[in-house]
Order: C-alpha cells, then sequence, then structure tokens
C-alpha cells in the first residue's frame, strides 16, 4: 500500500482529528458498510430470532459483533488506499480469521474496550508474536485515555434503554 493513494492527506493527527477523520470516512462510505454489516447480521439474527427466540437472537448477533466487524474494517481500509473494494471481498474477510483468533475475540477481547482500537494490529498488520505485543503497547500507551473515554460514551448507545424499548412497544 502506497501512502500516496490515500483518500486523504496523511500528516501527523491528534486523537481527537484521527476520530474525526474516522468519522468523515464512515460517513462518506455509509452505505456500503451498512449493507455489510446488514447481510451479516439480519440473516442470522432472523434465523436465531424464529428459532431460539427473538431475545437470544439479538444476544447472539450482539455477541458476534466483533467478528461482523472485520468485514467493515477489510473494506475501509481498502477504500482509504483508493482500491477496489466490494461487499463480497469484504464479507469473506470473516473467513481468513483462524480458529483461534475466531475463539480469542469472542471470549477474551469481546468486553475488551480497546478490541475496536487494536483490531486493524490483528487484521491488518499481519504481526505475530514480540512484534504484534510490540505494536499494540506503543498505541496502548500513546491514546488508551482517550480511546477508552469515547467507548465509555459510545457503550450506553450500543446496550439501549431495554426498559423504555419495552414500554414504547407495548400496546
Amino acid at each position: 500500500m502506497e501512502l500516496n493513494h490515500l483518500s486523504f492527506n496523511p500528516r501527523s493527527r491528534t486523537s481527537y482529528e484521527i476520530f474525526d477523520l474516522a468519522l468523515l470516512l464512515t460517513k462518506r462510505h455509509f452505505m456500503a458498510l451498512f449493507a455489510i454489516y446488514l447481510s451479516l447480521v439480519l440473516p442470522l439474527f432472523l434465523i436465531l430470532g424464529l428459532v431460539l427466540g427473538w431475545s437470544w437472537g439479538a444476544l447472539i448477533a450482539w455477541w458476534l459483533k466483533p467478528v461482523f466487524e472485520r468485514p467493515l474494517l477489510d473494506y475501509l481500509s481498502k477504500v482509504i488506499f483508493n482500491q477496489q473494494a466490494s461487499i463480497r471481498s469484504s464479507i469473506g474477510s470473516i473467513f481468513k480469521l483462524s480458529v483461534v483468533d475466531f475463539c480469542l475475540h469472542l471470549t477474551t477481547l469481546r468486553l475488551s474496550p480497546n478490541r475496536a482500537f487494536l483490531a486493524p494490529v490483528e487484521q491488518l498488520e499481519n504481526l505475530s508474536g514480540q512484534r504484534k505485543k510490540a505494536r499494540k503497547l506503543l498505541l496502548f500507551s500513546s491514546n488508551k485515555p482517550k480511546q477508552s473515554l469515547w467507548m465509555l460514551f459510545c457503550l450506553p448507545s450500543e446496550a439501549g434503554k431495554p426498559d423504555r424499548l419495552k414500554d414504547a412497544l407495548s400496546p
């Protein structure tokens, strides 16, 4: 990947500028990202909802969220370098996940506030062993307070208010 093909101006940015840039990129590619996510979550939710019940379907779909985030990251990593990216090829990135990593993401790392922040190291940098650990430590030490606070800020919107939703849906 060449930095001269980026879809934005590469320069040193503060953590807050990086967050703003990520929001702009997400807004620019919202329809494709939404299509990728919906094509993964909706069929699973409907099948599990019909078989196990809607609450279990929602819980399982939420628990599998780290797996469903991989295609989104794959898609964005290609389009920011102005490469061809398709919804189908991005969804295929799920199958590149090893069984060990799959289990790790759904157990130990599932509730980590650093999961999304460190996901590019896991998925895109293809590092292993000490190099991977050193890269994560470098990123974690320079940005931890800011990204952890943002995750805590977003958590209530993801969790929602079940009682208020339940009341709104009741006749």
